[in-house]
């Protein structure tokens, strides 16, 4: 993992996470041809007002540049969002994520995040 020197601040509407962006391989699976290679990303330090949040890092899925309050995490450099480094390194065939969220108490449904897809039968069964 490569991490930068300079500290970022990303807030929220409720709450704030600083950290130092990172960049490493990022796998879907433990099959290493799922990675996304030198993959940006915000290693938390620390964080404010967001107690319940179990997370070392955040993950940006948003299309396009990654960017924190309108600049990029990376001085002159191009920072790809997730799903767009999966896509351009040819490991999906959409630029697409999707997440199947079922009640608390469903055991029988399985909450479920795919990317570079959908399960239709999840989001429209017979």
């Amino acid at each position: 993992m490569k991490e930068s020197e300079d500290e970022k601040l990303l807030e929220y509407e409720k709450g704030s996470v600083s950290g130092y962006v990172a960049s490493d391989h990022v796998c879907l699976s433990t099959n290493t041809t799922s990675c996304a290679e030198e993959q940006i990303w915000l290693a938390i330090g620390e964080s404010k007002d967001l107690d319940s949040m179990k997370a070392d890092g955040i993950l940006g899925l948003s299309p396009g540049k990654m960017e924190i309050n309108g600049q990029s995490l990376l001085r002159g450099e191009q920072s790809k969002g997730f799903i767009d480094n999966l896509y351009d390194q040819g490991i999906i065939k959409e630029r697409v994520f999707s997440f199947f969220l079922s009640d608390y108490n469903d055991y029988r449904q399985v909450p479920m995040f795919t990317v570079g897809g959908y399960d239709i039968e999840k989001f429209a069964p017979n």
